[in-house]
Order: structure tokens, then C-alpha cells, then sequence
């Protein structure tokens, strides 16, 4: 009998999990163990762990030993709460398949690469600042130490050290009781009374979990399955009659599908063990032989280069008669010329299983291998992975995992015939994963979820807005599209680099399509300004009728051209992320029909000009605040979308405190991340200041990326599930419960 156990790793709150210093709603890995008779499998989808800075460094260095163990790995999308912990599996040793869409792989590299060098930047930084804070801290103990030493009983001779000391770091003019008034509040507040104490109020250094090394191992066990394939995971191979073939067909399936299992009747089995063992020592012998040739090759390489050296460039009559030796050795090996030296040694035996890989699948023999004796139990004949769109993200998946279980001695009936199973005989069951789901009203640019065709035994989905049904997506554009034409100075839209910015682009691209033709309206409203006003200064009398009407058409003129000024048309569109940059050309590369708009030789077609301005580097960034850049509206997309990191902090540090910049946040941002601090108009602390929050800011809700309770009822309406089916509902907690009522009922 074939047993499926399904383990949510992070994702779904239990046990130790629900702390209120963990943010876990997003956090998602889920382990599926199949189980039969002769074999246990499992697949690992996603791997993550506790969100932001308030995750247990500690715990997050854990590998769990389940998700280690795990015969594949299956990555949904790309984003981090999904992927971030899989290098520190191959860190650790893993080294078996991992399963994504070709768009997924190429996003999880940029993402996990980018997030190395953040997390390496923001460990200099606090490195830096710990030494800071030491050093001063470590001053204020001095001068405290010195003052109430100077004020005890000394030696003339360590007062004068102490004294030499304050010389040393004040100089002359220093007024030691104000040093030391100082020091000592200074201290108090901050709680330390001694050196030792100084560790405690030092910002802990978290290490690298991984590096750019191990991503890089990671993406060599990526294996690409778009959504209109099929892989199986995994194989039933049998084999009933030895032939010469047996043991090179034994020994390619072991080591080409490794996780396939191979049945081989018990004669046939000690054959192919005792012509593996006799392999072996052939291959010994073959490799002694090798070394031997490897060792003769060298020497006599040696003696034909010294002979053909001897003969091209000595004359003959200084040496006739070794001249004629190494002739006559250079012709007995048909040597002419330095590249003949080559065809002349001798050739090593061709080896092709090295002895590592023979050795490797004698061991392996007797653990992949099973025997007729067990061919009446129940077996894993395949598994089989499918992908469906999610929709969440470009080319975001669903995993439909189908199990085909067979007793084997039935299995080895049907496979003499065919490569699959009959109807009668094999049990298939269907178990759909899905995390982040996109939504099915106004789906926007992402496609809405794909539904399965199979009738599922087993489905998992996402409820983090099950408590809410977003409005109409147009509504939510048209707002945000209004607060940006509101402003007039530096607008900040804090945002995602994958998907969630391109999004954002193409909404703001998009509708400077719509509005092209309000560039002519313009032009056309100065040209009528310009006359109207030449009309008016050639009127020497400014009271009479004619000159005031002028006057009138004037202001209204002034006005209509103020208005039309702020169509998103003449939006000035600056794009800081290096990230984002990447994952955009990503999309443009391999989505040009979908996001050609992104693509700049598209916008100098459409507009005459790029209308999305790069930032490269930090000096670009500072431009945008100085000369007349300083005081010119401009809407700064930046990473990241929880104000936590990223290229988005600098802007933050120079618009929170300006009461004409604006901040337009567009998604949820969880309780206490800096992006929520804002929201609330606290103060915030960014690189160990304090700024208070007096810009505008905008908080534009529902527009989300997820589906919503009555999108989710709809999706499960239209999905086809066995009555006996259970489906699990992950992220969030009460509202998951409620909706749990709904869906029973």
C-alpha cells in the first residue's frame, strides 16, 4: 500500500511557529513523503523560513534534516519567501533535481545574487558601526576612569600617565569635569559601567548563510519543466533475462536515473553481480597498464624530443655517430617534425566507467536494486509533476504531483506489453500544491490561475486574503494614476523588483500611451499663450475692455497648460534598482510580446524618447536632489517594497522629512517593517537616524497581488475534487478558519 504524508515546514502557524516576533504568513515549504512497500520518496516544495529581521539568526542557520533527505525539489516562483533558504541546502550537501519554469530559474539566480551582496553590504555596515560605537563608548569609560582616578589617592607617577593620556586625545584646552559630567550621563543612559559591558549594546553581526558559490551549485541541479511538460519523477524499470547487454544496461540506469528503481529477477541478479566484480578487477588492471604506458610515454617523449632537436639544429659532422643514432630511433618511430612525437607514443586502454563509478554502483547494487522475492508487494510505479500557471508572477507555478502506484508482479504484466499502466490495475492519485495564487478578477498583466483537468485527492491554497474581496482593479489604478498627477514634487512608489515593478512600469507606460496626444494639446495651448499675450503687451491702455478680456483668456490659458501638464503623458519616470533593471530586461528578453512597452527601442518608436530613466550608480542617485533636478517632479520606482533595504532607503532618508514629497504605497506592508512605521507617520530610524515622517503619503489598498475569498470560492467551484478529498488552506490564521466554515458548508 502506498502512504502520502504531507508536512508544512513555515507557511501555516503551529506549535513553537506562532510567536509574535515571527512573521510566518509568507514564509512557505511544504515536504510530501510518498510511501510504499519498497520505497519511500519525497519532494520538497519551496524552502523558506521566518521573515525580516525579526527571524531567529540562530534557527535560520538549521537545516532541517526532512528537507535534506528529499529525493526532488520543486520551486514555485521566485520570490524570496519561497526560494531564499534552497542554497543553504546545497550548501549543506544536497545535490539531487530541482524543478522550476526556465523564467523562474533565471529570477531566483538574479534574486538570491542580489541578496548575498545586500546582506554582505549591510554586515560591513554594521560591522562598521559596532567599531564606531566601541570606540566611543570605550572613550567615555576612559575619561570617567581617568577623572576618578585623578580624584583618588595616585602616584605622582600615574597621574602623570593618566595626564599624558588626557594630553594625548584632548590636547591643552580641555575641561575635564565637563568631560567627565558628560561620559558619565552618557553612560548611565546607555547602561554601561565597563568595558565588558560594551558587547551588550554592539549590533549583532549576522554571517552569510550562503555565497554566490553555492547559488551557483544550486542552478547546476536547476532542471527546467514549463507548464506544458511533464516529468517523471520517478520510474519502475524490470529485467528477466541476462544477456551480454545486462550489465551495461544495469549500469546506465543506475547511473543516468539514479532515483528510478530497477527489479531484477534473482538468476539474473548474482550474474550481474559477479560480472560487475570481474569488471572491477579488469578496470584495475587496466589502470595499472595506463599508468605504465602514462610513465614509458613520458620518458620516451622525452628521448624523441631530444633526438629531433639534435638532428634539426647540431651539425652532423661535430657528433657523426650520434647523429646517425638518433636518426635511426627517430625513423624506427616515424618521427619528422615535433607534432609526430604524439602519434608516436603509445595509446592508453579506453576506460569507460571509471573505477569510482564501478565501485559506486557495486554499493549501490544492492540498494537500488530489488529481487523477485518482493515483486508481489505494492510499489511507487511513477510519479509525475505538472505545472500549472499560478499566475502569482510571470510563469509562477502550481506543482500537480500524480502518484501511479501497482503491485509489481501486475506492473511486469503490463510493462511486456506497454509503457504504462492499465486502467484496471493502477491507482492514480492527485494532489495539487498551490502557494501564491494571482487573482481572477482583472487579472491585470499575470495570468489568473489555471485550473486542473485531473480530479484532485489532494489540493493546498492560499488564503492571505481570504478575509477580504478586492474592489475593481480599475478603480485601484485610477486612483493611484490620480495621486500621482496630484503631486508636484518627488513622488516615491516603493516596490518589488520582480514582477511588481514591471507592473508598475507598464501601468505608467501604458497610460502615457492614452494620453499622447496631450503633448500637441500642449503645444497647441503655448502657441495660442504666446499670441494671446503679444496681443495683450501691444495694448498700451492695460484697463480698457479689450486688454482686460485678454488678460482673462490669459490666466485661463495658464491654467488649462498647469492641468495638462500633470497627464501622466509628461510623467518623468526613474527607475533605482539594480535588480529591477535585470529582472526587466529578463521579461523584455523573454516576454517582448507581453512587455515590449519596457523595451526602450519600443518607447523611442511610440514616444520620440526612453521614458524610463535608469539609475546606475549612487552618484546618479544623488543628482536627483541637486541643481534644477533638485526641485522637478519625478516618480522614483524603487526596491524594496517594505522600505527595509535596497536602493529605496536613500530616497526615503531624502523625502520623509519634505512636506512635498510623497510616498504612494500600493501593497500590505506586515505591522512594525519599516514600510508600516511610515504608514503610521512614526518616526523611523534608517542608518542609526531618526527622521520624522512630514511627507505626504498614500496608502493606495487593494491593490494586491493575491486572490481574495471570493476568487478563491469561485477558483474551487470550477476545480474538480474527489468527495473524500481534503484540502488544506495555507498563510493567515483566523480568517483561513472561516473560510474553512464556508467551504465545508
Amino acid at each position: 500500500m502506498v502512504n502520502a504524508s504531507i508536512k508544512y515546514l513555515w507557511g501555516i502557524e503551529s506549535g513553537e511557529y506562532t510567536s509574535p516576533e515571527y512573521v510566518t504568513l509568507t514564509g512557505s515549504s511544504t515536504l510530501v513523503k510518498f510511501e510504499s512497500d519498497l520505497k519511500n520518496i519525497s519532494v520538497l516544495i519551496d524552502y523558506w523560513i521566518f521573515q525580516w529581521w525579526r527571524a531567529d539568526d540562530e534557527y535560520n542557520k538549521k537545516v532541517d534534516d526532512e528537507a535534506m533527505k528529499s529525493d526532488f525539489i520543486v520551486l514555485t516562483h521566485a520570490h524570496l519567501d519561497h526560494s531564499w533558504r534552497v542554497p543553504l541546502l546545497v550548501k549543506n550537501g544536497y545535490d539531487n533535481p530541482i524543478y522550476m519554469t526556465k523564467l523562474t530559474a533565471l529570477q531566483s539566480e538574479q534574486m538570491l545574487l542580489d541578496f548575498v551582496k545586500v546582506a554582505r553590504a549591510k554586515m560591513e555596515e554594521a560591522k562598521e558601526q559596532n567599531e564606531k560605537i566601541e570606540k566611543e563608548l570605550k572613550l567615555h569609560i576612559f575619561i570617567v576612569e581617568a577623572y576618578e582616578k585623578l580624584k583618588s589617592k595616585i602616584s605622582k607617577q600615574d597621574r602623570e600617565k593618566i595626564k599624558w593620556a588626557l594630553y594625548k586625545k584632548f590636547g591643552e584646552n580641555y575641561n575635564l569635569d565637563a568631560l567627565f559630567t558628560e561620559s558619565k550621563a552618557i553612560l548611565e543612559e546607555e547602561k554601561v559601567f565597563s568595558i565588558e559591558d560594551i558587547k551588550t549594546k554592539l549590533e549583532t553581526v549576522t554571517e552569510l548563510l550562503y555565497d554566490e558559490t553555492d547559488i551557483a551549485n544550486m542552478m547546476s541541479l536547476v532542471h527546467i519543466l514549463e507548464v506544458w511538460d511533464e516529468e517523471v519523477l520517478n520510474d519502475f524499470f524490470y529485467i528477466d533475462k541476462y544477456n551480454k547487454k545486462t550489465l551495461e544496461y544495469i549500469l546506465d540506469k543506475i547511473l543516468k536515473w539514479y532515483e528510478k528503481e530497477i527489479f531484477i529477477d534473482n538468476s539474473v541478479f548474482n550474474k550481474i553481480k559477479d560480472e560487475l566484480s570481474e569488471r572491477i578487477a579488469k578496470t584495475k588492471k587496466v589502470l595499472e597498464e595506463n599508468t605504465r604506458i602514462k610513465k614509458d610515454n613520458e620518458k620516451l617523449s622525452e628521448e624523441l624530443d631530444e633526438a629531433l632537436n639534435f638532428v634539426l639544429y647540431v651539425d652532423r659532422e661535430q657528433s657523426k655517430d650520434l647523429f646517425d643514432e638518433y636518426s635511426k630511433k627517430l625513423k624506427k618511430y616515424g618521427v619528422k617534425d615535433y607534432s609526430d612525437i604524439e602519434d608516436a607514443l603509445e595509446k592508453p586502454y579506453k576506460v569507460k566507467y571509471s573505477l569510482e563509478t564501478l565501485e559506486k554502483v557495486s554499493k549501490l547494487l544492492k540498494v537500488k536494486v530489488k529481487t523477485w522475492d518482493e515483486k508481489n508487494k505494492r510499489i511507487i510505479d511513477s510519479i509525475k509533476l505538472n505545472f500549472l500557471d499560478a499566475g502569482h508572477i510571470e510563469w509562477s507555478v502550481q506543482a500537480l504531483i500524480t502518484v501511479v502506484t501497482e503491485s509489481v508482479n501486475t506492473a511486469l504484466k503490463n510493462k511486456k506489453n506497454k509503457d504504462w499502466f492499465g486502467k484496471k490495475t493502477a491507482k492514480h492519485t492527485n494532489l495539487l500544491f498551490s502557494w501564491d495564487l494571482w487573482r481572477i478578477k482583472n487579472p491585470n498583466l499575470s495570468w489568473r490561475p489555471e485550473v486542473s483537468s485531473l480530479k484532485l485527492d489532494y489540493a493546498q491554497y492560499e488564503t492571505t486574503y481570504a478575509w477580504r474581496n478586492h474592489p475593481n482593479r480599475e478603480q485601484t489604478e485610477k486612483e493611484f494614476l490620480d495621486e500621482l498627477s496630484i503631486s508636484n514634487w518627488k513622488v516615491i512608489v516603493p516596490t518589488f523588483s520582480m514582477q511588481r515593478t514591471q507592473e508598475i512600469l507598464m501601468l505608467l507606460i501604458e497610460d502615457m500611451y492614452k494620453h499622447r496626444w496631450d503633448k500637441d494639446e500642449l503645444d497647441k495651448l503655448k502657441l495660442e499663450l504666446k499670441e494671446v499675450e503679444s496681443d495683450y503687451n501691444s495694448i498700451e491702455n492695460k484697463n480698457s475692455v479689450k486688454a482686460k478680456q485678454l488678460f482673462r483668456t490669459i490666466e485661463i490659458l495658464k491654467d488649462d497648460i498647469k492641468k495638462i501638464k500633470k497627464s501622466s503623458y509628461f510623467f518623468n519616470i526613474v527607475l533605482d534598482s539594480p535588480l529591477s533593471e535585470k529582472i526587466t530586461n529578463i521579461y523584455i528578453s523573454e516576454l517582448w510580446e507581453k512587455y515590449d512597452l519596457l523595451d526602450p527601442a519600443t518607447q523611442i518608436e511610440l514616444f520620440g524618447r526612453e521614458v524610463i530613466t535608469y539609475i546606475k550608480n549612487k552618484k546618479e542617485q544623488k543628482e536627483l536632489y541637486s541643481g534644477k533636478r533638485a526641485y522637478r517632479k519625478e516618480i522614483i520606482i524603487s526596491s524594496s517594497g517594505m522600505c527595509e533595504w535596497w536602493a529605496v532607503v536613500s530616497h526615503l532618508q531624502a523625502n520623509l522629512e519634505n512636506p512635498k514629497s510623497t510616498v504612494v504605497f500600493v501593497w500590505y506592508t506586515p505591522p512594525n517593517c519599516r514600510g508600516w512605521l511610515i504608514k503610521e507617520k512614526k518616526d523611523v530610524s534608517i542608518e542609526w537616524e531618526v527622521y520624522k515622517v512630514s511627507c505626504n503619503i498614500v496608502d493606495i489598498k487593494w491593490f494586491s497581488w493575491h486572490i481574495d475569498e471570493e476568487e478563491l470560492l469561485q477558483l474551487l467551484s470550477e476545480t474538480s475534487i474527489n468527495r473524500w478529498a481534503k484540502v488544506s488552506l495555507t498563510h493567515w490564521t483566523d480568517s483561513r478558519l472561516e473560510l474553512r466554515e464556508k467551504i465545508s458548508t
